[in-house]
């Protein structure tokens, strides 16, 4: 069956979270609305991270997994890519989505693995994206810093600041602009 994939590329701070956690919630009711999703943790970006990367065993999620060697992340990746393709192929659903916070920057070369792994099941594509106010983002940001134990002061630690036009034309480039939803990020 070939599928509309819509993939959310979430932003941070976007209320990103919010969606995956309320897709996952209501999977059973949206599949008997004809919209599937990936099964397992909601947030689908660190997956697919993982497996779009050059170098896996390099990205900090996957360190924290201990997955810090080369052959770890390919077994990791082994299992991971497994998992996903079975939930394609088991896929009867004419929408599928895709929500992975994290996925606005990835580059164009991992991009295109995504289309790639998509490709076999997919009719068409609708990607995603909240942008927010650079302002409010690098606020916010800045303050969930703080709340994490950082600091505002060390010089080494670049002021967070969104780069919209860069990741954007990304996905752009790859999936045309007629299939890139572009919403502005509002909490009201």
């Amino acid at each position: 069956m070939r599928t509309k994939f819509y993939i959310h590329i979430g932003v941070h701070k976007t209320g990103t979270k919010s969606i995956q956690h309320t897709l996952s919630e209501n999977r059973r009711e949206l599949l008997r609305h004809g919209i599937n999703s990936l099964s397992g943790d909601p947030n689908h970006g660190p997956v697919l991270m993982s497996l779009l990367s050059d170098a896996p065993h390099r990205d900090s999620r996957n360190i924290r997994r201990h997955v810090d060697t080369p052959e770890k992340a390919a077994a990791y990746n082994a299992s991971a890519q497994y998992a996903v393709v079975k939930s394609l192929r088991r896929n009867r659903s004419p929408k599928f989505v895709i929500s992975g916070e994290g996925l606005s920057p990835r580059k164009p070369q991992e991009i295109e693995r995504l289309k790639q792994m998509l490709a076999p099941y997919a009719g068409d594509y609708r990607i995603i994206v909240y942008d927010r106010d650079p302002y409010e983002y690098a606020n916010s940001a800045s303050l969930q810093r703080l709340k994490n134990g950082g600091v505002l002061d060390v010089p080494d630690k670049k002021f967070p600041l969104p780069k919209y036009r860069r990741n954007l034309s990304r996905w752009i480039n790859a999936f045309g602009r007629e299939n890139v939803d572009i919403r502005i990020f509002d909490p009201k």
